[in-house]
């Protein structure tokens, strides 16, 4: 058995010195990259692979800032790389919302019911409850809204890429 894991391990160390190195086998044209490249691309410019070889890649997307813009394609040296990033996809945050959106909601409802008036647990009934009502409540709403926001907010996740090549 140590004989296998030791065969396992030298082999893949042997792929990723191979001389089209990790960075032929990661990317397939398609996949949407993030390029940095300077001086052809001082600032990161996402985009899809259109091809990759030994001497380049060619990356098609739109400058930053320019919705609508038709695709441009760059030719990137791979010499002149600096920074190559594959996505992961995008991701959500709805139970991160969640949790600090109702963190939020129980500190405001503390702070409510410790001010000096106590104005958030007046009514009838017992005092104690309707405090604790009203933090409970203030809790859930947070949580709601903060469940909400997080359900919204997507962020693209990057996978940094080894530059080794031939």
């Amino acid at each position: 058995m140590r004989f296998l894991t030791s065969w396992i391990v030298l082999t893949g160390s042997l792929a990723l010195l191979s001389p089209s190195g990790l960075l032929g086998q990661a990317l397939q044209p398609g996949d949407r990259i993030r390029v940095t490249a300077p001086p052809l691309l001082p600032q990161p410019q996402r985009g899809q692979l259109i091809s990759l070889d030994g001497d380049s890649l060619v990356l098609e997307g739109t400058d930053l800032g320019q919705r609508g813009a038709e695709p441009t394609r760059w030719i990137v040296p791979r010499d002149l790389l600096s920074q190559l990033e594959m996505s992961e996809g995008y991701r959500r945050y709805p139970a991160r919302g969640f949790l600090i959106g109702a963190g939020v909601g129980l500190v405001g409802g503390l702070i409510a019911i410790s001010s000096g008036d106590g104005s958030a647990c007046r009514g009838s009934g017992n005092y104690g409850e309707l405090c604790a009502i009203f933090v409970g409540m203030t809790t859930v709403g947070g949580g709601f809204l903060g469940l909400l926001v997080g359900a919204f907010v997507r962020t693209e996740r990057w996978t940094p890429l080894p530059l080794g090549g031939p």
